[in-house]
């Protein structure tokens, strides 16, 4: 599921839009912090985060949601619980 990113530096009135975001992530380097979005395209853009503003679509948390799920282990089925032995 892709979203929607926007962004802008503080002192600037408009907004640069990023669509069909995949993924994005946060590098915290000794000179700048950054981050970085990844297109649907395998395209990589990186922005450094000094003195700009990130806002994201709600697609966002639906994106995250989905990725949770898909990384969630399976529920084990109950009837191969273990059976307490006999004492």
């Amino acid at each position: 599921m892709n979203y929607t990113v926007y962004y802008k530096p503080v002192e600037n009135w408009r907004w640069t839009t990023l669509e069909n975001v995949a993924g994005d992530g946060f590098i915290t380097e000794a000179k700048a912090d950054i981050r970085f979005f990844i297109l649907e395209d395998h395209t990589r853009i990186e922005i450094p985060c000094k003195g700009v503003i990130f806002k994201f679509g709600p697609d966002r948390l639906e994106s995250i949601k989905q990725s949770m799920e898909e990384k969630k282990p399976p529920v084990p089925n109950s009837s191969l619980a273990a059976v307490r032995p006999k004492t």
